[in-house]
């Protein structure tokens, strides 16, 4: 799943509606941008789909997909989850951040940061450069990309 973002409820951004102009907006010079090409839908879940949180501010929750942004952080996975995402998981965090971004990206990890014994931020960068932090969290000894956030 190379070309997939996994959400932290382990539903793909593969198929979703808004995922194009998502993944265009950060390729493209900055005054296409403004001037509207590939902007952001008006709301996920009118189009059927599903929000995927950034934090805007540590206070708001901001999606990457659509103009909406709600206080509160979503985009993080409560600790006392025990649901296990599918799939196999990674040997190191680092391994699971990268494969949440399209080849085309150009991923590479900059430096992985400790928050807890089994939860670490992954610091990415893509070529052209948009610094991300990844959340992951290690389940038995695989590591799973549980969401993310602009740097």
């Amino acid at each position: 799943m190379n070309d997939a973002w996994i959400a932290a409820d382990g539903r793909l951004d593969r198929g979703h509606p808004y995922r194009w102009r998502t993944w265009l907006r950060p390729r493209l010079p900055k005054w296409l941008v403004e001037l509207g090409v590939a902007r952001k839908g008006r709301d996920c879940e009118a189009v059927n789909a599903w929000h995927r949180w950034y934090n805007r501010d540590d206070a708001n929750s901001a999606c990457y997909h659509c103009q909406i942004v709600e206080p509160g952080r979503h985009w993080e996975v409560p600790v006392d989850t025990e649901l296990v995402p599918s799939g196999a998981g990674f040997v190191t965090p680092g391994e699971a951040a990268l494969e949440s971004f399209p080849k085309a990206a150009h991923a590479r990890v900059l430096w992985v940061e400790s928050v807890e014994d089994a939860f670490v931020l992954v610091h990415v960068d893509t070529d052209p450069s948009h610094p991300m932090r990844v959340f992951c969290r290690r389940f038995g000894d695989r590591w799973y990309e549980m969401g993310d956030s602009v740097e």
